[in-house]
């Protein structure tokens, strides 16, 4: 019947998302589309998505059980891969009764034998097998972003490297076979805290491990001057078995959005000190003193550059210090400054790589894109490892130290400037107490900026006019406004 009635009739239908309910309400509408009728209406209740304790997402459980299938199906495929590659390269016999009988070998004596004599072609891919299944973790910073669960392994990994040097072996493999002869674990086992997290780990094994040793392994037998079989180890070999034990697909990199003037640059990450001194200074630069009879007084250059001085070395700093600082009564008024506001944002970035335990003062010796350099590395370097051996060849910081700045985590916001924009303007702020609207006109930019407003006859795609809170198109103009 309700059917019927609205195939002849004006409707709307009203909703009301909660995040435990649904609610509607259909009513009728007059010619004019007034409401003047109510059809019928309800709500639907359902359980809240997350667990009440922890507010833990019910998704959560699904989501491991599927991450872990992945995990167990890309090993099966590599497993497979590595099996092809051995067989193709004539490291194992074809026939599957053959391959089978290699099993009873034991992997970590042949991995140890085989660094000082010759392996049989089989033995040598019973070794590279095993390997294969067992490569080591490969840090991602961009994904563990835990830095105590981070910190945890890196201090096993070290030790790892440690243990095995000072044993006189000369891969990781050398010293397994060492633990497995006198029936000691071979495996990474955690220890918890009363919190039920990992407090330490007797052992563990990063990737960069795992493939020093099939370097040493391959040279050896490709240079064993008792080895019929050198041949065997050809640079394609060794190309197609490393890549299959050692690949790794990298993730999808997050588009940052098009800078607002140069749409052909990627928006600047927030965390960059070239960047905070740009907001330190678009926000001095607007600064103003509140006079008694209503009017403002602007600041002068020297001012200004003695309260960039107290923000580019803290972390934040009060109006009523930054008063003081230029020998104004404490008591002065600004123009930015409420009840909620009682102070300005300093350099975050440079105030966290200041810390004694990170760069301390040294980070001053730096050059302004020596430093722009280093916080990008820090951003983007999805390999641990790799970062700290750039900060200790670049910086001249040790290991300690580099494992520390490697691990802090810094601002991950971006602005909605590209650096060549920000380097522009920034210099045209650091001489002079022009604002950012009086900058962008002297550049030529203001008329790409209209944060003065603008009056229209009829209102423009809204892409247009939230372009900088969306920050993902590509600011071609021969593309789609949608795009």
């Amino acid at each position: 019947m309700i059917r019927d009635m609205i195939r002849t009739m004006r409707y709307r239908l009203a909703l009301d998302i909660g995040t435990t309910s649904l609610g509607w309400c259909l009513f009728r509408l007059t010619p004019d589309n007034a409401p003047y009728a109510i059809i019928k209406m309800g709500v639907r209740i359902f359980p809240e998505g997350r667990v009440a304790k922890t507010g833990e997402s019910l998704a959560v459980t699904r989501r491991t059980a599927r991450l872990n299938r992945r995990r167990r199906d890309r090993l099966l495929k590599r497993k497979a891969a590595m099996e092809r590659a051995l067989i193709n390269f004539g490291f194992w016999p074809s026939e599957e009764d053959a391959r089978h009988a290699l099993a009873t070998l034991d992997p970590y004596a042949l991995r140890a034998k085989g660094l000082d004599e010759v392996l049989t072609p089989a033995e040598f891919g019973r070794a590279v097998f095993h390997l294969n299944q067992r490569r080591g973790f490969k840090s991602n910073r961009k994904t563990d972003k835990d830095a105590k669960e981070s910190s945890v392994m890196l201090n096993a990994i070290s030790a790892a490297k440690l243990m095995y040097e000072q044993a006189g072996c000369k891969t990781i493999g050398q010293y397994l076979n060492k633990l497995h002869e006198q029936r000691l674990g071979t495996r990474a086992r955690p220890t918890l805290n009363k919190q039920g997290g990992v407090a330490s780990y007797d052992l563990y094994i990063d990737r960069s491990m795992i493939e020093h040793e099939f370097n040493e392994l391959w040279q050896a037998q490709a240079k064993h001057p008792d080895n019929f079989n050198a041949a065997l180890y050809s640079a394609a070999a060794y190309e197609k078995i490393k890549d299959v034990m050692l690949f790794q697909r990298e993730l999808a990199k997050v588009k940052a959005g098009r800078c607002t003037f140069y749409p052909d640059e990627e928006r600047a990450p927030q965390a960059l000190p070239s960047v905070q001194r740009f907001r330190i200074l678009q926000e001095l630069n607007n600064l103003r003193i509140e006079n008694n009879d209503g009017t403002q007084t602007l600041l002068t250059l020297v001012q200004r550059n003695v309260m960039f001085e107290l923000l580019e070395h803290g972390s934040s700093v009060s109006f009523k210090d930054m008063a003081k600082a230029i020998q104004l009564p404490s008591t002065t008024v600004f123009n930015l400054q409420d009840a909620k506001r009682l102070g300005l944002k300093g350099n975050t970035t440079s105030v966290i790589l200041r810390d004694k335990k990170l760069f301390g003062k040294i980070w001053d010796t730096f050059k302004r894109d020596m430093q722009d350099e280093i916080v990008t590395r820090v951003l983007a370097e999805e390999n641990l490892s790799t970062l700290i051996d750039w900060l200790m060849q670049t910086t001249g910081v040790d290991e300690a130290h580099a494992s520390l700045i490697a691990n802090k985590q810094l601002p991950d916001e971006h602005s909605r400037l590209s650096s060549k924009a920000v380097f522009q303007i920034l210099e045209k702020l650091t001489n002079s107490v022009d604002t950012y609207a009086q900058v962008i006109k002297q550049l030529g930019f203001d008329s790409q900026d209209n944060s003065e407003g603008e009056i229209l006859n009829e209102l423009p795609y809204y892409g247009k006019i939230l372009q900088r809170s969306v920050g993902i198109g590509t600011g071609i103009e021969t593309d789609t406004d949608d795009k």
